[in-house]
């Protein structure tokens, strides 16, 4: 069976950036305070809160080194991954139709818009997978190669011909529901 994999970390200057600065001040502070027992400005922070920040950056940063996005898309439907913090799988039969564009979505990580019924995964601001579910939520996933995803989706639903790919899923759609009434009616 074949499988489309993706892989993606955050490679952000603006994420990084900050976070780098930060830490290189609050180790001058320690380095200052605790070393050579020079305060930090007027009204220097205890050695416990310097301690307790350098600790939160030096755990921001550890949190963004392994964040990592997996996709994976199968015949069966889509499973992501956004390590450390959550996991999402959806079959095709609760699928209504998708979009790959660039929704213009506010942030980066696991994020929801109640005003769009929006659930996304994100690690960059491009292009996203949009699934349109039946219970009229939708699930965004970012990807950093929406050629290759959408190539990968038309050879799935299509078998490589370039016709209507929503066209298509309508179809395949229909069938799953027509067999699903014949199922139902076959043990009733």
């Amino acid at each position: 069976m074949k499988t489309f994999h993706e892989s993606q970390k955050l490679n952000s200057l603006l994420a990084w950036l900050p976070l780098i600065a930060a830490f290189l001040f609050m180790v001058y502070a320690l380095w200052q305070q605790l070393v050579m027992g020079t305060p930090i400005g007027n009204a220097p922070a205890p050695n416990a809160v310097l301690i307790a920040c350098t600790a939160l950056v030096v755990g921001i940063m550890i949190t963004l080194a392994v964040m990592e996005l997996k996709t994976e898309i199968t015949a069966e439907g889509i499973s992501a991954r956004f390590l450390p913090f959550g996991k999402a799988k959806y079959f095709w039969s609760e699928v209504d139709y998708f979009t790959i564009e660039n929704p213009k979505v506010k942030g980066i990580g696991v994020k929801y818009n109640p005003m769009t019924k929006m659930k996304y995964f994100n690690t960059n601001f491009g292009d996203m997978l949009i699934l349109h579910l039946k219970d009229g939520k939708k699930f965004g996933l970012g990807t950093k190669k929406p050629a290759e995803m959408n190539a990968f989706l038309n050879e799935l639903f299509l078998g490589g011909d370039k016709s209507d790919l929503l066209q298509n899923i309508q179809d395949n759609r229909e069938r799953i529901e027509l067999r699903e009434e014949r199922d139902d009616q076959n043990f009733v």
